[in-house]
Formats: structure tokens, C-alpha cells, sequence
């Protein structure tokens, strides 16, 4: 009897312990840097008009079955410089981004890459 008494308190405190225990997962680099960078966007200005750039990514994502492919796309207003259609930019944002699509953000700040855009984009500007 005091054997059993004993494997039985033995089994609770082993399933107290694993109750209390937590196991924090170690995300991987690219997780991270995703996570942080959830206010920045990298891409091409593809479009100019009304003193704002429509960016998109290069990177396609897939969402659904029925939608194979889906880029972020934002229209950036309050840019630093005035971009030419084209370029590769790093955007940063200041505030909110509203969810339409393509979003519509504030720049806090733009850095501008020497990467040219596919020779294969449409790109445009209007006025």
C-alpha cells in the first residue's frame, strides 16, 4: 500500500511539473527579422501620382488556392525625396497602415538602393 501511495504521488507531482513548465521555442532568424520589421517594406516604385509612390515587394506570397500569387503593395505618402519610377526602395512607416490594397502609409524614412527594376515591369508615372 505505501508503494502505491508513493507511485501515485510520484505520477501527480510528474504531471504538476509538466503543467508548470514552459517551453519558449527559439524562432528562427528570418522569423525575427519578419516580426521586426512588420512597419518596413522593401520594393519597387512602381507608380507616382498625387505626391505619393505606389512600393511593391518582388516577393510574391501565396494566400489561397484560388489566388496563386499576392505582393504587398503600399501607396507611401510624406517620401523625403522625390523617387523616380523604377527604384528599389527600403521604406520605414510612421503610424498606422491602413489594410486596403494596396495599404496607404506614411514614410518616417526611404532609402534609396542601386538595384534597377526587370527589364520585363511595367512601371508608370502619372501627374
Amino acid at each position: 500500500m505505501k508503494k502505491l501511495c508513493l507511485f501515485l504521488l510520484f505520477i501527480a507531482l510528474l504531471f504538476l511539473n509538466a503543467c508548470t513548465n514552459t517551453v519558449e521555442t527559439k524562432q528562427s532568424p528570418e522569423e525575427e527579422t519578419n516580426k521586426s520589421s512588420s512597419t518596413e517594406l522593401v520594393g519597387y516604385v512602381t507608380s507616382i501620382e498625387n505626391q505619393r509612390a505606389l512600393v511593391v515587394s518582388p516577393i510574391s506570397k501565396e494566400i489561397n488556392q484560388t489566388r496563386k500569387e499576392f505582393y504587398d503593395a503600399v501607396w507611401v505618402s510624406n517620401m523625403p525625396h522625390e523617387p523616380e519610377v523604377g527604384q528599389y526602395v527600403h521604406v520605414w512607416f510612421d503610424g498606422a497602415i491602413a489594410t486596403s490594397y494596396p495599404a496607404q502609409g506614411k514614410a518616417s524614412k526611404v532609402t534609396i538602393s542601386n538595384i534597377q527594376k526587370h527589364e520585363k515591369s511595367t512601371c508608370r508615372k502619372t501627374k
